[in-house]
C-alpha cells in the first residue's frame, strides 16, 4: 500500500512477540531465521525492497548481545505493558502507570538492538470485566507531559529509534493506543475529549507537510 511506513527507504515490519514467534517455531532460532530469510526473500522479490524487521518485548526485556533476538531482528518495540499490581476498586493514578513505563524505556539504553520507545495514552479495561490493575485516564496536562518525557528521551538516547543507511537513526516511538476503547487506551476523538490528545501531538511533535513524501 503507498502509505505503508518505511523507514530510510525501507519497509517497517514487527512481529507482535518476539518470545512467541520464539515458542512458534519450538524455540529453534535456525527455524526462526529461516522464515525471516523467507519472508525478507519474498518482500524482496516482490519489487517491495528491503526490509526492518523488529521483535515485540515486554517492559523491561532488554536483548543482550548473546540473546538470538540480536541476530535475527533489527529492533525491538514494546506495544504495551502494565505494572505488577492488584486490581482494586478504585482506580490506580496515570502517573504510577508513567512511572512504570518511563523506567522500562530507560532501560533499554542498554539494548544489543535499537528499541522503538512506548508510552500509554491510557490502560483502564474495566469494561471488559479484566483482572489486570486499572488507572485513571492522563488528563490533558498529564498527557502533554509525557509526550514531551519521550521527546526528550529520543534527543538523549541514540539507541532510540530505528537505524539508517551511514550510521544515523529515525526518531520514534509508538503510542498505546489509537482506539483500544475496551482497555482504554484511546488517542482517538471521543465525545468527552474531543481532539485533546491529538492537538497535544501536535503541539509537541508539530505536524508533517500535507505534500511530504514517503517516509512519515
Amino acid at each position: 500500500h503507498p502509505s505503508y511506513l518505511r523507514v530510510g527507504g525501507k519497509l517497517v515490519f514487527k512481529i507482535h512477540s518476539a518470545h512467541h514467534f520464539a515458542l512458534d517455531n519450538g524455540d529453534d532460532p535456525a527455524r526462526e531465521k529461516r522464515q525471516l530469510d523467507q519472508l525478507r526473500a519474498s518482500v524482496k522479490e516482490a519489487g517491495l525492497g528491503e526490509m526492518l524487521v523488529g521483535g515485540g518485548v515486554m517492559g523491561g526485556s532488554v536483548v543482550g548481545q548473546d540473546w538470538p533476538a540480536a541476530k535475527l531482528f533489527d529492533f525491538t518495540n514494546t506495544y504495551m505493558d502494565l505494572p505488577k499490581l492488584e486490581q482494586k476498586p478504585e482506580d490506580y493514578p496515570f502517573q504510577e502507570l508513567a512511572k512504570a513505563i518511563r523506567q522500562w524505556n530507560a532501560q533499554q539504553a542498554k539494548s544489543a538492538l535499537p528499541y522503538v520507545p512506548f508510552m500509554a495514552a491510557g490502560f483502564n479495561a474495566r469494561p471488559w470485566r479484566d483482572k489486570r490493575p486499572a488507572f485513571a485516564f492522563p488528563t490533558a496536562a498529564e498527557f502533554e507531559a509525557e509526550l514531551r518525557q519521550i521527546a526528550a528521551d529520543l534527543d538523549a538516547n541514540p539507541r532510540f529509534g530505528l537505524p539508517l543507511l551511514g550510521g544515523g537513526r529515525q526518531k520514534l516511538f509508538t503510542i498505546y493506543a489509537w482506539n483500544e476503547f475496551g482497555e482504554g487506551g484511546i488517542v482517538a476523538p471521543t465525545k468527552g475529549e474531543g481532539m485533546t490528545k491529538l492537538e497535544a501531538i501536535e503541539r509537541v511533535f508539530g505536524r508533517a507537510p500535507r505534500d511530504a513524501k514517503a517516509d512519515r
